[in-house]
């Protein structure tokens, strides 16, 4: 499964692979990033957690801050430009 995760708040994005994997080697907590979901819907958030089956993370534009889990499997597999 191929899935994009692309880091925000640097001059450029760069595509990672969407396993919990590569996101604990390229991201760390308090790291800010937009994901795109099989159901076309975009999230950008503050990770607070990586765990072997998703990616946990505060939405930055939530009113509530609460935490949410974006599992690995919903994420989207085809690249966005």
């Amino acid at each position: 499964m191929v899935v994009l995760l692309m880091l925000t708040g640097c001059t450029s994005m760069r595509t990672i692979e969407p396993t919990p994997t590569a996101a604990q080697q390229h991201f760390k907590v308090g790291d800010t990033i937009t994901v795109h979901t099989v159901d076309d819907t975009i999230y950008e958030f503050e990770i607070v957690e990586i765990t072997e089956n998703s990616i946990v993370g505060k939405r930055s534009l939530s009113q509530s801050r609460s935490a949410h889990a974006l599992p690995c499997a919903k994420l989207n597999p085809r690249q966005r430009k």
